[in-house]
């Protein structure tokens, strides 16, 4: 039977599908493969072909370096302590942008919070007397907000 119409073709192959869930999952599995260079991440989430390219691109350091440093630390970030398994992305690699060198691995937060700060350590220590300030204070003593009309 040859279909004619395009709702007929979609029907068609919407049942095949229903039909055959084994050669779908297979057909999905071997696109996925492919398009990634290789299965799905493994236990240290790390894309091993791919992700090793992107590592050696952008820090010149490989899989197994990062591994190391991984290993290293016990799998946590370097600052807040937080392990790999509690955060949904691998944990990143901190450098400092001047000389390039590696400084470890942080978690998402780590990593974007004293990137904000331009890994200015001068600034840091602003934030940290800042926060030290008002530690234990509870909220700050502010007038009530004018009420606008509108």
């Amino acid at each position: 039977m040859t279909c004619k119409t395009k709702k007929e073709r979609v029907d068609s192959v919407m049942k095949w599908k229903r039909d055959n869930p084994e050669k779908v999952s297979a057909t999905n599995r071997r696109y996925r493969d492919k398009k990634r260079g290789g299965p799905p991440r493994n236990s240290c989430k790390v894309y091993r072909s791919t992700e090793d390219g992107r590592l050696q691109r952008t820090y010149g350091i490989g899989v197994k370096e990062y591994i190391l440093l991984y290993t290293k630390q016990s799998g946590k970030c370097a600052i807040c302590g937080t392990h790999q398994r509690d955060v949904k992305r691998m944990l990143a690699v901190d450098h400092c942008h001047t000389t390039g060198i590696i400084r470890g691995l942080l978690c998402g937060n780590c990593n974007t919070g004293i990137g904000f700060f331009g890994d200015d350590i001068e600034e840091l220590k602003k934030a940290i007397e800042y926060l030290s300030k008002s530690a234990g204070v509870g909220q700050p003593n502010l007038e009530p907000m004018p009420k606008f009309a509108g």
